[in-house]
């Protein structure tokens, strides 16, 4: 749904819930059309009987600049209609301008519920805590506390809400819409409030390969753009 996740908040959200097969996602985010800001991304997810796991990579900087964050998730289906993910997530940051790396640790949790086919509702908290090096406060690690809804209201359409609390002082709203225009290709739009940022993407299908397309708004930075390619393994 654009900018906008749902549930645990992590790769495992981005699969999907239950019955998604093995998947490999690469990505990449040009951040307001900046190099400094560019995003490249790998994600693997593995799902076996009793939970499904994934591993996340990414990247971004340039030569005097670099960030590389790596999370571990994990998500567990309690009962049909609920499922709690736990993600395990380290930052590490090297500059010129540092004698050394600044790294840290911290956990992101999740919990879905689904009281009917249609209706998914979810919770996160990120960053309850944090570990680190000595000189960790330099880098700019919030606490967030997020819920959200969604909502399927026709084979073709589906409708996605979120509010989100970060520090507690700022609020976040999102909304977006996801309308299947065909059976393989899949249109969304959707807007953030603070600042406000219109967002659309595109997803199209074809047999084990999805490719994904987006681009947003902000009002005072310019545009970012980002592409993403997933491969689904056959059961």
């Amino acid at each position: 749904m654009g900018s906008i996740t749902i549930g645990t908040g992590s790769p495992l959200s981005l699969a999907g819930q239950g019955d998604s097969p093995n998947q490999l996602l690469v990505g990449y985010r040009n951040k307001f059309s900046m190099q400094e800001l560019a995003v490249a991304s790998f994600a693997g997810v593995y799902r076996s009987s009793w939970m499904t796991n994934a591993v996340s990579i990414s990247s971004a900087g340039y030569e005097d600049y670099r960030q590389i964050m790596v999370g571990l998730h994990a998500q567990k289906r309690l009962s049909p209609q609920i499922s709690f993910g736990l993600t395990l997530q380290s930052l590490s940051v090297s500059a010129i301008t540092l004698e050394k790396s600044i790294w840290e640790i911290y956990p992101r949790l999740g919990i879905e519920y689904k009281p009917s086919e249609s209706l998914t509702l979810g919770v996160n908290i990120h960053n309850p805590v944090r570990l680190g090096s000595a000189d960790r406060e330099r880098l700019a690690t919030h606490f967030r506390a997020t819920a959200g809804a969604s909502c399927r209201i026709s084979e073709q359409v589906l409708v996605a809400s979120e509010y989100e609390w970060v520090d507690s002082e700022k609020a976040l709203f999102r909304l977006g819409i996801e309308f299947a225009l065909l059976p393989e290709l899949k249109v969304r739009a959707g807007l953030e409030s603070h600042p406000f940022s219109p967002t659309f993407g595109l997803g199209y299908s074809y047999k084990q390969w999805i490719v994904d397309v987006a681009s947003e708004r902000h009002s005072d930075l310019g545009t970012s753009l980002s592409i993403g390619l997933c491969y689904l393994f056959q059961k």
